[in-house]
């Protein structure tokens, strides 16, 4: 898989996976799974695995990304601003 960006929101999986959160928002990977155990982030617990839906990124993107991609795929869902 292609690394992810944040500027591209639209190329982004429905299922993310910790890893790819942490690497998009440069955070440790640790921190991300740490948020989805704690329900930080929603996240789905799959066997041994978290994934985290694309929906739930979004708010966590920074407002000057956010900005950028006003008409993004989850205006309609109230996640940006």
């Amino acid at each position: 898989m292609s690394e992810l960006s944040l500027y591209e929101p639209q190329a982004w999986p429905e299922l993310l996976s910790p890893g790819e959160v942490a690497a998009m928002l440069r955070l440790a990977q640790t921190t991300v799974a740490r948020w989805c155990e704690q329900g930080t982030i929603e996240a789905v617990h799959a066997g041994r695995v978290w994934r985290i839906p694309r929906e739930a990124v979004w708010p966590m993107v920074p407002p000057s990304i956010q900005a950028s991609w006003p008409d993004g795929p989850w205006k309609e869902h109230g996640a940006n601003g």
